[in-house]
């Protein structure tokens, strides 16, 4: 399987330690959302695919939350999930603009936004968009052909986390601990000439290299 998100983390972090050489005990005034989708919805519908339970994912936000906390983190939230209560989008928006609200009002010195989320992972074959899935979600069809725009309205899409944290211009660090099976989209077909065929390589050349958060 391709853990895609090992890419996005590393990238954050080297981000965040590159500056910190210069200065010899920086103190960060650290926030999070810590994030646990162990139960996932059970399908009922005809043709209906869902995600199975994932027991570490409660106890790796658990285990994250509280080590920031017992590192003195000023504020956070720890959101995991169970079978009468699945973590959705809505809820961890809710979370995340709640700690925004927090940072805003208590205007920190040296504020670093952490945002841990534990659950499934997803992703598609052209430009590898990464989508955490929450635990009310479900689908119909093989998931290599499910619509992107659909996907992207109904989980926690990577670029939209990323553009909402980077409305309060302070520092974060992003971990998204999924795994997600995808195969490479192919163009060639017999319709499309060889120029087409390298023009549609290049363009998702240059959406994977945004979705690398470079």
């Amino acid at each position: 399987m391709k853990n895609k998100s090992i890419t996005f983390t590393a990238t954050c972090i080297l981000g965040l330690i590159a500056p910190c050489w210069a200065q010899p005990h920086p103190q960060f005034q650290v926030f999070f959302v810590a994030i646990g989708s162990s139960w996932y919805v059970t399908p009922t519908g005809a043709g209906v695919q869902g995600f199975s339970r994932i027991p570490g994912a409660n106890k790796s936000a658990k285990i994250i939350g509280d080590s920031l906390l017992d590192g003195g983190a000023q504020y956070g939230i720890e959101l995991t999930s169970d079978d009468q209560r699945f973590v959705t989008v809505a809820d961890i928006y809710r979370a995340v603009r709640q700690v925004e609200t927090r940072i805003t009002a208590v205007k920190p010195a040296r504020p670093l936004f952490v945002f841990y989320f534990a659950g499934h992972g997803m992703s598609e074959g052209i430009a590898w968009s990464h989508f955490s899935i929450p635990g009310n979600f479900a689908y119909r069809g093989d998931p290599t052909n499910l619509d992107i725009e659909g996907i992207s309205n109904s989980t926690l899409y990577a670029g939209d986390l990323v553009d909402e944290l980077e409305k309060l211009h302070v520092p974060y660090l992003v971990m998204l601990d999924t795994c997600y099976d995808e195969k490479e989209r192919q163009f060639e077909s017999p319709l499309l000439t060889s120029v087409a065929t390298k023009n549609l390589k290049d363009i998702g050349g240059i959406l994977r290299a945004l979705n690398e958060f470079r």
